[in-house]
């Protein structure tokens, strides 16, 4: 049997459910990136054809921030580059940098824009290097899409404490505390992250989740909600996030860790409220659609 909700599927078979979910936008979403590798490639041809090295650069930056072509791609090769970087050199405000050794404050311009790409060996966009293999590409129509950092409320209670062998209570009072949350940009940690979603899920609905997704592409992306930077908490995570992207719209999954929660005397549901809050302001600022689905 199969029975279809509005945004994911529970499969029954063999007396086993599973929870399935998927990118329904993804068909829209691939079209999107075929769209822009069209223009791009037409743009670096014309490009090459009037010597505008430049706009060669701004072509190759772009098809490596998206992975629009394979590494082994005549538009990204070694030769193509070294290329173009001889050309566009002289037009380059580099003394700073190659004197003072100092990476830019601010991308300003193409010039720029060619040393942060390529002017230094961290540059995660060149997944030509084998270092750089573990970044996941920038998704096409969101641009400025990061993290986003959610206010949750927890409440008093008693906790039992041990210190240099003694145990007693300690009141906790009630307070807030800043988790973040934001599709990662590396293939391992999307990895780590699904797996830590699924067993969560199993745990807390005693069913399998099947998160049919593709990471390497854009169309999808995951976060777990963690501690922001420089908050203490005992709970330092509170779920998992995963994220559908379409053209100018994204279905947003959360699946929250209702028993550490509970435990911490903080409101499942009043947590969700400002997660989906959160993300609605974020993804409206972007200029995009979003439904949040409670997993």
């Amino acid at each position: 049997m199969l029975d279809f909700l509005p945004n994911y599927a529970i499969l029954v078979g063999k007396g086993v459910l599973v929870m399935r979910v998927w990118n329904e936008y993804a068909v829209e979403y691939r079209a999107k990136r075929e769209e822009l590798l069209s223009e791009l490639t037409g743009r670096y041809r014309a490009a090459e054809e009037n010597g505008d090295a430049e706009t060669q650069f701004n072509c190759m930056l772009a098809l490596m921030r998206y992975k629009l072509v394979p590494k082994d791609s005549e538009l990204v090769s070694r030769e193509a580059f070294n290329c173009v970087r001889r050309a566009a050199k002289g037009n380059a405000r580099i003394s700073d940098y190659e004197t003072k050794k100092r990476r830019p404050p601010k991308v300003t311009d193409v010039s720029d824009a060619w040393l942060e790409a390529y002017g230094y060996e961290s540059n995660p966009y060149d997944y030509r290097t084998s270092g750089n293999g573990q970044y996941l590409p920038s998704r096409v129509g969101f641009i400025g899409d990061s993290f986003t950092v959610v206010r949750v409320k927890y409440g008093e209670r008693t906790v039992r404490r041990e210190e240099y062998g003694r145990i007693g209570e300690q009141k906790i009072d009630e307070g807030e505390v800043l988790y973040k949350l934001g599709s990662t940009s590396l293939f391992g940690a999307a990895k780590r992250y699904a797996e830590g979603m699924k067993e969560l899920y199993g745990r807390l609905r005693k069913e399998r989740l099947d998160l049919s997704l593709n990471f390497s592409n854009g169309e999808s992306g995951i976060s777990e909600i963690v501690l922001h930077e420089h908050n203490a908490y005992q709970l330092k995570s509170i779920g998992y996030v995963v994220y559908c992207y379409g053209d100018r719209r994204v279905r947003v999954y959360v699946l929250l860790d209702s028993e550490g929660l509970g435990a911490c005397k903080i409101s499942e549901d009043e947590t969700f409220s400002r997660i989906e809050q959160a993300l609605i302001k974020h993804y409206e600022a972007l200029g995009s659609k979003i439904e949040v689905v409670k997993l």
